[in-house]
């Protein structure tokens, strides 16, 4: 078994002005430059969507498929100003089965770029997400939980289960886009063949049964003064979808909707700052969302949220 491992996205801004000209009245924009580079072709979509720091208003969104590609460049033309720009990687070229994805700052100035240089790798499991050397530069890790074999998408027999089409995880439930599960079951004691003839002995009649959990196409999280939401969307073969809610901002778990607004002093209390909502589907199998929120110490000593948020999507 492969051991645990983290999908990372390893984002460097810096900002390079450019002219200005005099005679301009309008506001000039300025770009929001990402340039991706996927060494382990595990994503085969990155969206990118930016929103006003202050208002939370959507301000520009782009998408690439890498596919085959190792390398792709998308610009986001923004406003002069303070953004969010949240970074997901799906497993499919449509963008309906999430992997995982992460929000940073970034701040956009006329006429300038901002380059986010996005790297996705796979890191250790020790890995962790810590200021860089450089002061313009910071480094974002966001994981996929599970033994991760990263080989094609093809779903493998005997408990494995599929992640979304790019991953294979370990552990009978599925990511993403469901999974086929190799389970076999023995049927003893002599099968009658028809017209009265008999197989005897023990025949095994190896079956496999299919088990499809939700697909998780996205998960939109905002950072009020004094709220937080979640809205989660996602997708079941058939019948209803549950979701169960615990963790920062909610305590014990409880039954709730697609979304909730969760309080930011009780997500501040929390240890860790980390909401986990179990998706279930009619049939009993369910992935679990984890979203962590950013923090950090204020200039009086006390904690408070960044607006930041990193979402992974785990076999349940």
């Amino acid at each position: 078994m492969r051991t645990l491992a983290t999908l990372a996205i390893i984002a460097a801004s810096s900002a390079m002005l450019a002219g200005c000209g005099a005679m301009e009245t309008d506001t000039q924009l300025g770009t929001a430059r990402l340039t991706l580079v996927d060494d382990t072709h595990t994503a085969a979509s990155v969206k990118a969507t930016a929103t006003e720091s202050l208002t939370g208003k959507l301000a520009d969104k782009a998408m690439v498929t890498l596919d085959s590609k190792s390398s792709a460049t998308a610009d986001l033309a923004l406003a002069p100003g303070s953004y969010v720009v949240n970074i997901e990687a799906f497993a499919d070229a449509e963008a309906k089965a999430l992997l995982t994805s992460k929000s940073t700052h970034v701040d956009v100035t006329a006429g300038g770029t901002s380059d986010l240089a996005v790297k996705i790798g796979m890191v250790s499991a020790g890995a962790s997400a810590g200021a860089s050397a450089s002061a313009d530069t910071k480094t974002i890790a966001i994981s996929v939980n599970g033994d991760i074999d990263v080989s094609g998408g093809a779903s493998v027999g005997g408990g494995a289960a599929s992640v979304g089409g790019g991953a294979n995880v370990g552990g009978g439930a599925s990511v993403g886009g469901g999974t086929s599960v190799s389970g076999g079951t023995s049927v003893s004691g002599g099968a009658s063949a028809g017209a009265g003839a008999s197989a005897g002995g023990s025949a095994s009649a190896m079956g496999s049964a299919s088990l499809k959990a939700p697909t998780i196409e996205a998960v939109d999280v905002s950072v009020g003064v004094t709220t937080a939401k979640i809205n989660i969307k996602a997708s079941a073969a058939s019948g209803k979808l549950t979701f169960t809610w615990s963790g920062a901002g909610i305590g014990a778990a409880v039954d709730g909707s697609a979304s909730a607004d969760l309080g930011v002093k009780a997500i501040l209390d929390a240890s860790p700052s980390t909401t986990t909502i179990v998706v279930m589907g009619d049939n009993g199998a369910a992935v679990e969302v984890r979203v962590t929120f950013d923090s950090a110490v204020g200039l009086l000593g006390g904690l408070h949220l960044l607006g930041t948020a990193s979402t992974s999507i785990v076999a349940h």
